[in-house]
């Protein structure tokens, strides 16, 4: 979803044993060797575009018997000893594996995992200690065994980028809807909803690490033609800069425009429209020399259905050319940071919606076998101007994203703490996992909003980790919002205009 989303073929290896830091432009710059973590037998990455966030690699550990990724994850619910002995004891064990076993770990978690109640923690590679006398020495000072079954050591691992499906090429866009920045196919996030200023201005709310992505060393996608090159070319140079964490936006380092859809999925489509028309060519080629051949007429049915793919597929695509994907420009975000008060990670960027689109706070119908138990609400569209609220333990959440669209979870009992390379510090996150075994977000889900049963606003998706259950961290909306009118001086209401 530092330990924070999920991506394709970018990574962000590990710091230097200097932990040094280089300003550019004000910004906080990793170490960027190029090496691989992949290459070490520990199972292969799942990949995608979007930018920022963790990949969990199976690691070893103790306790118990190794999971497959994808094993069962629920919350822990905020009632239990264990809840109650993690919430005394978090900072503390924080401390202890930082300053006095100098562990990189990047999450700390607690939940049942197949039932069982277990602590993962979650590590840079690379990372060597006695891993058995830790884990004796945790359940001796926080842990104990008889609350606390297992403790799971894992290697995580550090990419940047998404995998990236066809998008919505349509007049009007509601919450979900994918997003990135012009000329930039490495990167893309959800817009999760939109805000309207005192003055009338409306916005799009999504991350900092959306609009602002990070680089890694990947393949350049294919050009689609001289104007797609050419495009590339939209954004300020520093974006290309490999390894650099950015801090927050300024106007003067030049402007970054906000494109919908983003240009991975806009590249796809295109791809996949004209690998589908090719297909249908051919087929239609085949057909018509084999009845020459037998010189009789080639069935109509078909026949037209041929033709029928190469007329859609050729009209999708003039259709795509004609769209302007231009969907606003930056004008402020948080870069990486943490809350004093709370210790959340805070990372939101602002975009002002161009004057020629069209948008609305409007969460789609979702089909009865998704929504299950008491969001029958959702049986048809819902307009989101029900306010917004905190987060609460143990609490039935929803959310729509641009890569897993609607899904439902629900807020651990506990919170996680969390060692974000890119905060440079460590924060006390609130989790959200999947509902009954499922995955709550995937790659390209940052930044959207997510919703209590009331259809109010709890919090916006920042991070999560992969392998480990989809564990997906978020940031309460009311400190988003709090931080966005002492950054800028604009307070912000949600638009509930058409």
């Amino acid at each position: 979803m530092g330990s924070r989303e999920i991506a394709e073929t970018l990574f962000l290896p590990e710091r230097t044993p200097s932990e040094t830091q280089t300003n550019i432009r004000r910004i906080s710059l990793k170490s960027a060797d190029g090496s691989n973590d992949g290459d070490e037998g520990q199972g292969a990455p799942f990949y995608s575009r979007e930018a920022a966030r963790v990949v969990l690699d199976p690691g070893t550990y103790r306790s118990g018997t190794e999971p497959e990724p994808y094993h069962r994850w629920e919350p822990i619910r905020s009632t239990t000893p264990a809840a109650h002995i993690w919430n005394q004891n978090l900072d503390s064990a924080m401390r202890y594996l930082t300053c006095e076993k100098g562990i990189p770990w990047t999450v700390l978690h607690l939940g049942l995992l197949d039932k069982k109640v277990t602590v993962v923690i979650l590590y840079d590679k690379g990372a060597v200690w006695d891993q058995r006398a830790t884990e004796r020495e945790l359940r001796e000072l926080y842990f104990p065994q008889e609350t606390f079954t297992d403790i799971i050591f894992a290697h995580s691992k550090v990419n940047k980028g998404a995998a990236l499906e066809g998008s919505e090429y349509g007049g009007t866009q509601s919450c979900g809807a994918g997003i990135g920045v012009k000329g930039v196919s490495w990167s893309a996030g959800t817009v999760g909803g939109y805000f309207e200023s005192e003055t009338g201005e409306i916005y799009g709310l999504s991350c900092h690490h959306v609009l602002l992505p990070t680089k890694g060393p990947l393949r350049e996608p294919p050009n689609l033609n001289n104007d797609e090159a050419s495009a590339r070319k939209g954004y300020p140079e520093y974006l290309d800069t490999i390894g650099v964490y950015h801090s927050a936006f300024e106007q003067r380092d030049g402007a970054i425009e906000v494109v919908q859809p983003p240009c991975g999925d806009h590249i796809d489509t295109i791809l996949e429209l004209q690998a589908l028309k090719k297909e249908a060519e051919k087929g239609l080629e085949a057909l018509t020399a084999k009845y020459n051949v037998l010189n009789i007429q080639a069935p109509k049915g078909k026949f037209d259905n041929w033709q029928a793919t190469i007329e859609e597929s050729c009209k999708r695509l003039a259709e795509i050319e004609k769209y302007d994907r231009t969907f606003g420009v930056v004008v402020a975000s948080s870069g990486y940071k943490i809350d004093p008060m709370t210790k959340h990670s805070i990372d939101w960027a602002l975009f002002r919606i161009s004057e020629n689109r069209t948008v609305w706070n409007m969460i789609p119908g979702v089909d009865a076998e998704k929504r299950r138990g008491s969001w029958n609400g959702l049986s048809t569209s819902q307009r989101v101007c029900n306010g917004i609220a905190d987060p609460v333990e143990d609490e039935s959440v929803f959310k729509i994203g641009r890569k897993t669209g609607p899904t439902f979870g629900i807020i651990s009992g506990v919170r996680d703490g969390v060692n974000l390379k890119e905060n440079l510090g460590k924060t006390k996150e609130w989790c959200v996992v999947g509902r009954n075994g499922t995955e709550f977000a995937a790659a390209g889900d940052s930044g959207s909003l997510v919703f209590n049963e009331k259809f109010q606003v709890v919090g916006i998706l920042t991070a999560g980790c992969d392998n480990q259950g989809r564990l997906t961290y978020i940031t309460p909306i009311k400190l988003v919002l709090a931080d966005i009118e002492k950054a800028t001086g604009e307070k912000l209401e949600f638009y509930d205009g058409l």
